[in-house]
């Protein structure tokens, strides 16, 4: 052991003395320096505000598990905020941030005094005393869960959140209860709330990841949290029929839902709850499509419909009617396959077909049972990461679509 622990050592001293003269190592390498293999890491530059920061993703097998990160440009947000916030996003918990000063471990699901977890910063010359702490985020610690037992044994306390896909859809649910507790009748509120998130839902995915620049973004919708601006929602959803070019758009009806829901549930999609530091705003382009995909299908899983009202004891006070809940799963035997294990089947299905089809075959995929797609969704980056490889200049999203080589069938009309 002693040998190899000398090798990580060298290898952030190595690190300290590039950043020393000047250099900004990609995050690849400061992986490479806790012992990940170059191939288990992918890249990207994030903002925040004017901070820039290079984010490397660790994955064990499919599953991202470590965020390394090494501010480019520092401008009055802390760079550990945009880390954080970006591993809170694309549900990475664990992160190292890298910088002149030391090596920072971070946590982006739980918070000490509304500010995100960091244990203290293993300033340069300590790393040789601090072995213990910076090793617990080497490939083989991370999966056998090291950081948690060596942050929890030092602050056992801290807030947790919940993951991004659960937050979105407890918000969107506390306002279908609002929603169906004022309905004067059963006249389909639910079924119009779900085709709605749905439209609202891809609207900000198309809006942070600047897919449809024409399109007027939601938030010129509502004036503050409780106020709708229709005129502007219409004509958002007349711009997205025009230039997406999606049917989800063809069938616009707000009229059964009360207006100060719909301004609820979009403020909902921009500003997190549990989050309040300046400039905390969801950003739906860090946010992987398996996940957005996996906050549908949660939310698919039940349906709501409202009880008889309940008797109107006071003149003035509005009647209210309970709520109940019904679970699709359990009632019609639906099962959603983990995340994990849809990368993995669309991979190794993937991966077969082109070691036997002829060079440029593009395979079909169909899915006779696909729910909201997740295996579908997984086919799509799979097929994109290997295609973007032999050809970097072709849409190959739109060659994928356009062609009919990704296809899905389901018995659920909601999906």
């Amino acid at each position: 052991m002693r040998p190899r622990a000398n090798r990580f050592v060298r290898a952030l001293h190595g690190l300290r003395a590039r950043i020393g003269a000047g250099e900004v190592p990609p995050p690849s390498e400061i992986a490479v320096a806790f012992g990940w293999r170059s191939d288990q890491v992918r890249e990207r530059a994030i903002s925040l505000g004017r901070t820039k920061v290079n984010i490397g993703r660790g994955f064990l097998g499919v599953q991202p598990a470590a965020l390394f990160a090494m501010p480019v440009q520092r401008n009055g947000v802390d760079p550990l905020n945009g880390a954080a916030f970006y591993g809170y996003h694309a549900a990475v918990r664990w992160g190292v941030l890298v910088d002149s000063e030391g090596l920072t471990a971070f946590n982006s699901h739980w918070l000490i005094q509304d500010r995100w977890f960091a244990l203290p910063t293993v300033v340069w010359e300590q790393i040789d005393q601090q072995q213990s702490v910076l090793r617990a985020f080497s490939p083989e610690n991370m999966a056998d869960g090291e950081p948690d037992r060596l942050a929890l044994g030092r602050y056992p306390n801290p807030t947790l959140l919940q993951p991004v896909d659960d937050e979105l859809v407890d918000r969107l649910d506390a306002w279908r209860d609002e929603a169906l507790k004022s309905a004067l009748s059963h006249s389909g509120v639910d079924e119009h709330l779900q085709i709605l998130f749905a439209k609202l839902f891809v609207l900000r995915t198309i809006e942070d990841r600047g897919l449809a620049p024409q399109v007027t973004p939601l938030s010129a919708a509502t004036d503050g949290p409780t106020t709708l601006q229709v005129r502007n929602l219409l004509k958002t959803f007349r711009e997205a029929r025009q230039h997406i070019c999606s049917d989800l758009f063809d069938d616009v009806n707000i009229a059964e839902i009360p207006h100060y829901v719909i301004s609820g549930i979009i403020n909902d999609l921009y500003f997190p709850q549990k989050l309040s530091f300046t400039g905390a705003r969801y950003n739906f382009s860090w946010i992987d499509s398996d996940v957005l995909g996996l906050a549908y299908e949660k939310y698919l899983s039940t349906i709501l419909q409202p009880r008889p009202p309940t008797p109107q004891l006071d003149l003035f006070r509005e009647s209210y009617r309970d709520v109940a809940r019904i679970s699709v799963r359990r009632a019609g035997g639906v099962y959603y396959t983990p995340t994990y294990l849809t990368k993995y089947l669309a991979g190794k299905c993937i991966d077969n077909f082109l070691r036997s089809a002829p060079d440029g075959s593009i395979p079909k995929i169909i899915d006779l049972a696909c729910g909201s797609a997740s295996f579908l969704v997984a086919a799509v980056d799979t097929l994109l990461d290997k295609f973007k490889a032999r050809d970097p200049s072709k849409n190959w999203a739109r060659e994928f679509i356009d062609g009919g080589y990704i296809n899905g069938v389901d018995i659920d009309e909601r999906q």
